[in-house]
């Protein structure tokens, strides 16, 4: 058996540390010069980001007793958001904890929730509000499971007397992020296709396009009735950002070059600049006016017809849904928790 030799990375090769080191001083005095500069954390993240795998920053001496090979392996950042290559080892840890020790072999099905910009720029601001607003995705989904999974009209009910007892469950990965590395907060639910009731697992039919119309239509209606009771107003644009994170935050969600004396957009190298977006509309997936530019929340069964054995089954949402939980979204959520049929919470 040939074992592969260790390689060392080699950071200050890769372009964003190149980037980052020919223009974090100039970055960090323009936001010194509009306010109060950048927040302590961002600054850190910056210089965390630059030491990692620098061998004068610290490191480790390693020797295998077997055949002798002595080598010495950099010490890392362990920083969120900014490093690659630690962001990519915390989303294997997580993709492989979450696949062998909390997901059961039953069927499962993504569901992504995106907000408009005024919404996303409120959640990316305040986490408390991040997480009131998930909570409610998460139990609008649970909603529609638990209504999937209900008896057929006429079918004799199994406990007579009393209101039925299920327990759906789901993962969620906030991924703050889009396609061009913009801010972008938006939610991947993963979602037990079914509950369990008396200990075993029913699983739910599949949903329709009026289904998840019906998810998106009560999460957005609920989240903005949220936004209106904590103060956030609705007409409140990210363009009123005074601070430079906030500004920068709110360039950033509308695709547009923050520092700069004139309002221009951010070109995105390989994008079709002369053709618009796909809004053909896609099977389980919804979009309404009030939510632009395309928020969407969508089902994909990832445990469908001909799916094969379990083995095949955890290599499958292993490659499928270990970027759920990439970068900023490693912090991933687990929600579970039971309800009866009249929507009270029976324990987590």
């Amino acid at each position: 058996m040939v074992v592969a030799a260790y390689r060392r990375r080699n950071p200050r090769a890769g372009v964003l540390h190149r980037v980052i080191t020919e223009n974090l001083r100039t970055f960090i005095d323009l936001a010194d010069a509009r306010g109060r500069g950048l927040p302590k954390y961002v600054r850190m993240a910056f210089g965390k980001f630059l030491e990692c795998g620098d061998l004068t920053r610290g490191f480790a001496r390693v020797h295998c007793p077997k055949c002798g090979l002595d080598g010495v392996v950099a010490f890392s950042c362990k920083a969120r958001g900014l490093c690659t290559s630690c962001d990519a080892r915390r989303m294997a840890d997580t993709a492989a904890w979450l696949i062998d020790e909390v997901i059961p072999e039953v069927p499962v099905r993504q569901w992504v929730l995106s907000v408009p910009y005024r919404v996303r720029f409120a959640l990316a601001r305040d986490a408390k509000l991040l997480t009131k607003a998930l909570t409610i995705f998460v139990s609008e989904v649970f909603r529609d499971v638990r209504r999937r999974t209900r008896p057929a009209p006429g079918a004799a009910p199994k406990h007579k007397g009393r209101r039925r007892r299920v327990q759906p469950g789901a993962v969620t990965g906030v991924q703050r992020f889009g396609g061009a590395l913009n801010l972008n907060v938006h939610f991947h639910t993963i979602l037990l296709d079914g509950v369990f009731e008396d200990g075993r697992f029913h699983e739910a039919p599949p949903p329709t396009d009026e289904d998840v119309v019906r998810v998106l239509l009560r999460s957005r209606k609920r989240i903005e009735r949220m936004l209106v009771k904590e103060g956030i107003l609705a007409d409140e644009e990210p363009a009123e950002a005074g601070e430079p994170m906030e500004l920068f935050q709110a360039a950033s969600i509308q695709g547009l070059v923050a520092l700069s004396n004139e309002v221009k957009g951010v070109t995105i190298l390989g994008a079709d600049l002369n053709g618009g977006p796909d809004l053909k509309p896609k099977r389980l997936c919804a979009q309404r006016k009030g939510y632009p530019p395309s928020p969407t929340v969508g089902g994909e069964n990832q445990d469908h017809a001909g799916a094969g054995t379990a083995a095949s089954w955890r290599d499958r949402l292993r490659r499928d849904h270990h970027s759920v939980f990439l970068g900023d979204g490693a912090g991933g959520q687990r929600a579970r928790g039971g309800e009866d049929e009249g929507g009270r919470p029976q324990g987590a």
